[in-house]
């Protein structure tokens, strides 16, 4: 049996349940093109109109909000990417450690919206990561130990995370989930035994072991508690044959029914890698399946897409037109696919008749703004989840106010009791509707 989503027609007389709210963070490496990004600082108020480089967002105008005038405070090195991004913790908080991060902001929304969701939140990576030392990091998500929170790293995986089917007997998976819990309750009594006979720099060592361990038996006991609850696959979605190798091509579009089709060992990239990451996070949103994502994207992929022949690094010094026109492509085609994002969000009506775009909150954004400054953080949000004010160009009169007063607006916004995060100093309430 597969499950469709809820349609108001089928409710039978009842008033719909408000629909929930929803998050996706969407984080873009290397910033955007110096001066072509961002609207000018000396024009804040309404958004009368968009810089060049994402003119494919004009039809979405009104409906968005940049931020301008915030960083973190504790960054100072551009080369740690998207790490600290959602977390604004300070690397080196802890003396005698070269790096210390903390929980991040969508794993404090999934602690609010996870719950009722067989997956308490969803972490997206990309199948051509950049560099190792460069770009957007190892990860977006963070726990509550500072410990990055695993994910999924191709179109392929996040399909069958989302909609793939277990061909193995529910009783034998059960037994698989019961016999990798005795090995961690083994663990976890050998690593008390252990802890005694440490010195304190061995102790915290074990204590983060200890962390992971226990994350672990948070994922598998979630796991099993939806063992036996079919994953919900929107309509049109099929299986993806187990000979046809590990990566997705290409799909096939449709107004809500999309399949995958030709898949290689190569995979797909850039464009059509970012496209078709789109379509699984709106139709997991669809069934429910989920409401907090996050998602590194393949900037060095759309790269390859333009066949330049250049690195995300390189690019984003500038140092060239050559450098400069490829950061303005890269720039026009995310806005593009995020206008088609965008566009899905406000086609698709929940049970209440409201749309999917009125019950989300969607970021946009980067930890750098070019080059290596790592002030002004590009800050593009959108959605009604949040109920912040659409068609503006705010800057902050305070300059460099914490990016991780916005992660606070937005949450607070959306109704969750969360008081502080990061290095917040508290709301920006001129950014939320009276």
């Amino acid at each position: 049996m597969l499950s469709l989503p809820v349609f108001s027609s089928l409710a039978m007389g009842e008033k719909p349940a408000s629909a929930p709210k929803r998050f996706i963070f969407l984080a873009h490496g290397w910033g955007g093109t110096e001066g072509e990004f961002l609207p000018s600082l000396t024009k804040p108020g309404a958004l009368e109109a968009l810089p060049a480089n994402l003119a494919p967002l004009e039809r979405h105008r009104e409906s968005l909000t940049f931020v301008q005038n915030t960083r973190h405070k504790h960054s100072h090195e551009a080369h740690w990417g998207s790490t600290f991004w959602l977390t604004g913790a300070d690397q080196y908080a802890i003396p005698g450690r070269n790096f210390h991060n903390s929980i991040s902001a969508d794993q404090i929304i999934a602690g609010f919206l996870g719950s009722d969701t067989r997956f308490g939140s969803v972490q997206i990576g990309c199948a051509n990561p950049e560099p190792s030392g460069h770009g957007p990091g190892l990860s977006l998500a963070w726990n509550s130990a500072g410990k990055p929170v695993s994910g999924v790293n191709s179109p392929y995986a996040l399909y069958q995370k989302l909609f793939g089917v277990e061909d193995r007997p529910l009783e034998e998976q059960k037994k698989q989930f019961e016999k990798k819990q005795s090995v961690l309750d083994a663990l976890a009594v050998d690593a008390k035994e252990l802890s005694g006979q440490l010195g304190e720099t061995d102790r915290d060592k074990l204590q983060e072991y200890v962390s992971s361990v226990q994350d672990i038996e948070t994922s598998l006991s979630k796991e099993l508690e939806w063992i036996d609850v079919p994953k919900p696959r929107p309509e049109g979605v099929r299986v993806p044959p187990k000979s046809l190798g590990a990566q997705v091509g290409k799909e096939i579009r449709g107004e809500h029914n999309w399949a995958l089709n030709e898949f290689t060992s190569k995979g797909t990239e850039g464009e059509e890698e970012i496209r078709l990451t789109y379509q699984m996070i709106i139709a997991a949103m669809k069934v429910d399946s989920s409401r907090v994502f996050t998602y590194r994207q393949p900037v060095e992929g759309m790269l390859k897409d333009f066949g330049g022949g250049i690195t995300g690094h390189n690019m984003s010094h500038l140092a060239s037109e050559e450098r400069r026109e490829m950061s303005r492509l890269r720039d026009r085609k995310q806005a593009e696919l995020l206008a088609e994002l965008i566009d899905q969000l406000k086609a698709w009506k929940e049970p209440d008749g409201s749309t999917l775009f009125d019950n989300t909150t969607l970021v946009f954004g980067s930890n750098i703004q070019t080059r290596h400054n790592l002030t002004n953080c590009p800050t593009l949000v959108t959605g009604g989840g949040s109920h912040i004010r659409p068609g503006q160009n705010f800057v902050s009169q305070e300059k460099d106010t914490p990016l991780c007063n916005v992660w606070l607006t937005l949450m607070q916004g959306a109704g969750l009791d969360v008081k502080e995060h990061g290095d917040s100093t508290g709301i920006i309430g001129d950014l939320l509707m009276s």
